[in-house]
């Protein structure tokens, strides 16, 4: 059991012999600098560190026994005189603080000097320090002499407990080592080293024994120099790069303990310690195993403007990015200096379409963390309008901006059978298609929305019956009536189509309505003879295979999508009756998830809100629709179906424009296009204004940009 009054009278002991040399500093003429030194010259470093808790004046720290510095207040301090690299140092205090009287201590008070500073030197005052101590055992010879932070020393000739003499300020730190071991023995310490706090320390332990063994182990991955390995707070090895072992050259008693640390890492390496510490028992401990693995960092992003949702981002093609908000976010891998990196968007935001783009995103990683790649993310707007009017054989465009302004141009003269439109989801082009020469043409729009001269011609079968567009407009695809057939044509950003190889693709009977995967993964085709869908995958190049045929009574379908979750397709049948179908993400299969009453009469057309919040149903009936269903995203059944925007109008298209926030409607009695701001909260119209078309706008698209 240790004995604390002869810890007490040892605090005591080492208060009263620090004040007296106190007392003894303040006499001659000794004045220490306190002006800034200067920058060291090549080959030398500064010596210095930091003083915290500093209240009195005196302070005066020493190095090496020669030079000594003033330290008035808290802060940085370094000594004048820089040392050359690979001379050893120690710091002492020379004299401490009066007025109040504290006792300063030194922690980190000695090293090598290496290739930068050394100033991780710490100097902690504090009013109050206590005695470091513990207890010694086994201790049969002479001479042993026990050090605290590299400048209390003490000698011990008896087991029993122990106190160094000058007491330790409270929150500075303590290093006790054997500087001289005893004759004919080995004295080990365990619990050498820690932070005084508010008492006595008691709990250093010195272990001596005729006998003793070495500390070592294995050592892995080290492929640079720099690495020093400590045991039980001291006993300093340096390990060579490419070292497969490593021993300590100071031996430990038997019995003590051992605690195997690393002091300072490898340039560029971490290096961690598996069964470091222990006690000795009858032999050498060979078991200890430091492991170095190279230093990598985290590649780091700023988002803005993020309004969608499932954006993802890849980092070299392989580590993937979730981002679901603004703000800083950081790829998983990590990366050694020297890798490259590329970030790219790899799904582009939906539920509301945006897309987002990156800068700063290529380089190579350095020696610490990247946080200055951007990505900033915007919402297209819808641009301009287009209306096909069969009846007139013409294509009239408007600015979406300014009120019903027509683009430039007007109007553009069509094929008399022309009975299909579609629009290119990057805003370059606007489709038509010929339900009698199967001709599918390709209209550029101009920066002002005029409709440009047709850049490509393309002849599928006659009778064409749907147009859609992969969710990047790389590719287009057709059904037809005649022929029974699915085409796929690669999209250039010139308007050229070509046919992908093995194009046609043979339904064999009638064609129907088409529905795009926004996720770009599947094209739905139905099947008007089998009365069925068919599923085909799309591959890497935007071509079309065959995968699967769902078979169901549908009743002839008259208008399919698919919802922007991807999760969901939607048939809307000619007898009103509403289909949803959950989608298989691997395979696009289809399962029933929800049927019922559509909720209008004479269906045309069903489309899902931008944002996934609502379906839209739109019927030919007088006062009909378009009818308005809050959609269940868990289930993506829809819900009760809101009152109509018209009374007594017919409906003949409908859409949305980019960001949901208002349709267009064209109505075939009277024949207007309208334009109904709506609610962000429930989908229901707000306002409205209407222009004559002239003739009945069959179909209408946005471009968006």
């Amino acid at each position: 059991m240790l004995n604390r009054k002869k810890l007490q009278r040892a605090a005591r002991a080492g208060v009263t012999c620090a004040s007296l040399l106190l007392l003894a500093a303040c006499g001659g003429s000794d004045d220490p600098p306190v002006s800034s030194p200067p920058p060291p010259i090549p080959g030398t470093q500064a010596v210095g560190g930091v003083v915290t808790g500093l209240a009195g004046s005196g302070l005066v720290l020493q190095i090496n026994g020669g030079e000594v510095l003033a330290v008035a207040a808290d802060g940085g301090f370094t000594f004048p005189t820089p040392l050359a690299e690979g001379v050893a140092y120690t710091v002492t205090v020379r004299s401490q603080p009066s007025d109040p009287t504290q006792i300063c201590s030194v922690s980190r008070a000695g090293g090598m000097v290496g290739a930068g500073p050394a100033d991780d030197m710490k100097v902690v005052c504090a009013t109050q320090a206590f005695a470091v101590g513990g207890m010694i055992s086994g201790l049969n010879g002479t001479g042993l002499l026990l050090r605290n932070n590299a400048a209390d020393d003490l000698a011990l000739a008896v087991d029993g407990p122990f106190a160094f003499p000058v007491p330790v300020a409270s929150g500075a730190g303590y290093a006790v080592t054997v500087q001289a071991q005893p004759a004919g023995q080995v004295c080990s310490v365990g619990q050498a080293t820690g932070t005084v706090g508010a008492g006595l320390v008691t709990s250093v332990v010195v272990t001596c024994s005729t006998q003793s063994y070495t500390v070592g182990g294995s050592v892995s991955g080290l492929v640079a120099s720099g690495l020093v390995l400590q045991n039980n707070g001291a006993d300093d090895v340096s390990v060579v790069s490419g070292a497969s072992s490593v021993t300590f050259p100071t031996p430990v008693a038997h019995g003590a303990s051992y605690a195997v640390t690393v002091a300072t890492q490898p340039v560029g390496l971490t290096c961690t310690v598996s069964n470091g510490s222990g006690a000795i028992d009858a032999g050498n401990v060979i078991d200890v195993a430091v492991a170095c693995t190279v230093d990598s960092y985290r590649l780091g992003l700023t988002v803005s403007g993020l309004d969608g949702q499932d954006l993802v981002l890849q980092n070299n093609a392989g580590d993937d990015l979730a981002v679901a908000a603004d703000g800083t976010h950081q790829f998983d891998q990590r990366l050694v200096p020297g890798a490259g990196y590329s970030v790219t968007v790899k799904s582009q935001p939906r539920m509301l379409t945006q897309s987002c783009s990156v800068t700063h995103g290529s380089g190579t990683m350095g020696s610490a963390d990247i946080d200055n790649v951007a990505v900033a993310c915007a919402t297209a707007t819808s641009r301009f309008s287009y209306w096909l009017m069969p009846g007139e054989q013409t294509l009239q465009g408007h600015v979406e901006s300014a009120g019903w302004q027509a683009v430039p141009g007007a109007s553009l003269a069509l094929d008399p059978d022309v009975a299909l439109l579609a629009s290119d989801p990057r805003g370059r082009f606007v489709f038509t298609g010929m339900s009698a020469s199967g001709a599918i043409r390709v209209h550029p729009i101009s920066v002002a929305g005029e409709i440009m001269p047709v850049a490509d011609v393309k002849w599928a079968a006659s009778n064409l019956a749907a147009i859609t567009l992969h969710p990047d407009g790389r590719a287009l695809y057709v059904s037809t009536n005649d022929g029974s057939m699915v085409a796929d044509f690669a999209l250039d950003d010139s308007g050229v189509l070509t046919s992908f190889a093995g194009y046609p693709l043979a339904m064999v009977g009638t064609g129907g309505a088409l529905a795009m995967d926004p996720l770009g993964r599947f094209l739905y085709a139905y099947h008007r003879y089998g009365d069925e869908i068919r599923v085909f995958r799309i591959g890497a190049d935007a071509s079309i295979s065959p995968t699967a045929v769902f078979t169901s009574n549908l009743g002839n379908a008259v208008s399919m999508t698919v919802h922007p979750s991807g999760r969901f397709l939607y048939v809307l049948k000619a007898d009103g009756t509403l289909e949803v179908f959950a989608i298989d993400a691997t395979t696009g299969g289809l399962v029933t998830a929800w049927s019922g009453a559509s909720g209008i009469t004479s269906p045309l057309q069903v489309q899902v809100h931008p944002r996934g919040r609502w379906l839209s149903l739109v019927g030919g009936a007088p006062g009909s629709s378009p009818a308005i269903r809050a959609i269940d995203p868990a289930t993506g059944a829809p819900g009760p179906a809101l009152p109509p925007f018209f009374t007594s109008e017919e409906v003949s298209s409908a859409t949305f424009d980019a960001t949901g926030d208002r349709m267009l409607i064209g109505t075939r009695s009277p024949q207007f296009m309208f334009r109904f701001a709506l609610s962000p909260s429930t989908g229901t119209p707000l306002s409205n204004t209407g222009i004559s078309a002239g003739d009945v706008p069959a179909a209408v698209v946005v471009i968006n940009r």
